[in-house]
C-alpha cells in the first residue's frame, strides 16, 4: 500500500515539473536524465584508467594520458579526410578586391555584446563565467574595449584567451577507456567578446560587397564565419 502510493506520488510529481517547465528544454532534459538515475555524478568515475594497456591510478598520469590522447585527435582526423585536387580559388568565383578595414569598436559595442552572451556559469582556466562578466562588464569596459582594439590593430590575440580547458566526457561503455571520453573545450569568457566583435566586423563587410550582387552567395559567406568562429 506505502510502495504504491508512493509511485502515484513520485508520477504526480515528476508530471507536474515537467508541464511547469515545458518551455524550457534544458531543464527539461535535467529532469528526464534524474528520473532514469542518469547524472553527472563524479562519483561514478572509474578508480583508474587504461593507458597504454597499463590500469593508471595516479591523476598526473591520467590527466597526461588524456591530454596525449585528445591531442593526436586533430591529427587523426585529418589524415582521414581524403586529399582533394581543388584549391581554395576554386570555390571563389566572384572575388572580393576590396581590402578589409577593422575598424576600432567603442565601448558600447563591447557592451551591447557582453549583454547578448548566455549567463553561463562554466568557465575556462581563468575561472571567469560569462554570468560573472555581465554582472561585471560596466566596471571593466574601458580596459577591456582598448585590449580588445590592440588586439584587432595588431593581429594578435592575447595568448591568455587562446588557452582551453579540456575537459573528458563520458560518451558509453567502459569508463576506463579513454576511446569512450570526448573532450569539450572551454574558452575564457572574455575570448568570446573578441570572437564575437571580429565575426561582426567581417560579417558586415562580406554582406555589404555580396548582398547587391548574389544573395545566396552573402547566406554563404554568413553560414561559413558562423560555422569558423564556432571552432575559433
Amino acid at each position: 500500500m506505502y510502495n504504491t502510493l508512493k509511485r502515484k506520488m513520485k508520477i504526480i510529481y515528476y508530471k507536474n515539473i515537467l508541464i511547469e517547465n515545458k518551455f524550457n528544454i534544458k531543464k527539461t532534459w535535467s529532469i528526464l536524465k534524474q528520473v532514469i538515475g542518469k547524472l553527472n555524478d563524479k562519483s561514478n568515475y572509474p578508480y583508474s584508467f587504461i593507458i597504454n594497456n597499463v590500469s593508471i591510478t595516479d591523476k598526473q598520469e591520467a590527466a597526461e594520458g588524456f591530454n596525449h590522447f585528445v591531442s593526436k585527435i586533430g591529427v587523426m582526423t585529418s589524415d582521414n579526410v581524403p586529399n582533394s585536387n581543388k584549391t581554395f580559388s576554386s570555390y571563389m568565383s566572384n572575388p572580393v578586391v576590396d581590402s578589409v578595414f577593422i575598424e576600432p569598436v567603442s565601448p558600447s559595442d563591447v557592451l551591447s555584446v557582453a549583454t547578448k552572451l548566455k549567463p553561463k556559469l562554466s568557465c575556462g582556466h581563468d575561472n571567469i563565467s560569462t554570468k560573472l562578466l555581465k554582472l561585471s562588464i560596466e566596471h571593466i569596459i574601458e580596459p577591456i574595449t582598448h585590449v580588445i582594439n590592440r588586439s584587432f590593430h595588431t593581429g594578435i590575440v592575447p595568448k591568455q584567451m587562446k588557452i582551453a580547458k579540456v575537459i573528458p566526457i563520458h560518451k558509453s561503455s567502459d569508463q576506463s577507456l579513454l576511446t569512450n571520453y570526448r573532450p569539450i573545450s572551454l574558452l575564457p569568457a572574455f575570448s568570446k567578446l573578441i570572437e564575437k566583435l571580429m565575426y561582426n566586423k567581417i560579417s558586415s563587410f562580406f554582406t555589404a560587397k555580396t548582398s547587391s550582387t548574389n544573395t545566396n552567395m552573402a547566406f554563404e559567406i554568413n553560414t561559413l564565419l558562423c560555422t569558423q568562429f564556432s571552432i575559433f
